[in-house]
């Protein structure tokens, strides 16, 4: 057996896998599911075999305590990017790698952590955010920094 953590968007394996499992939850919109759904059958041989988990997202505990974040959804969905233990009381830039820097620099409070909604204010762009996989870096004022990815999908 050969375990294999892979993007599914662009798999390693053209019509050779036997037996595939996909852990992955498929309730990311109608686009991303035909995407995987099409992706994996192109990876299976002739005759071959997938199971596919269809976990909910929202059933992961964690996720219903705020303890982890969302990384995907559509131009509609409110991106937070939540940070801790940045310099105190200082201010941190926002940037969408590839887009720009936001024009607004949340103040990491006095424990140092801070919330900002990606694009809440417009700021990357006009109307909502455009389908895409995107790249958010923070930097503090010293340049220490830290990113972080979320998709969003066309929401068709």
């Amino acid at each position: 057996m050969v375990i294999v953590r892979a993007d599914y968007f662009r798999p390693p394996f053209l019509h050779s896998v036997q037996h595939l499992t996909c852990l992955d939850s498929l309730i990311r919109g109608p686009w991303h599911d035909i995407q995987l759904l099409a992706n994996i059958r192109q990876a299976l041989a002739p005759g071959g075999s997938a199971v596919v988990d269809f976990h909910n997202w929202w059933h992961n505990p964690l996720r219903r305590l705020g303890l982890l974040n969302q990384d995907f959804g559509d131009k509609y969905t409110g991106f937070i990017v939540h940070g801790q233990n940045w310099p105190l009381n200082r201010p941190v830039t926002i940037t969408l790698i590839g887009v720009g820097a936001s024009p607004i620099h949340p103040l990491a409070d006095n424990r140092g952590t801070f919330n900002y909604v990606i694009n809440q204010d417009h700021e990357f762009f006009r109307g909502g955010l455009q389908p895409g996989v995107y790249t958010v870096r923070v930097t503090d004022s010293a340049g220490a920094s830290a990113e972080a990815r979320f998709s969003v999908s066309r929401g068709d």
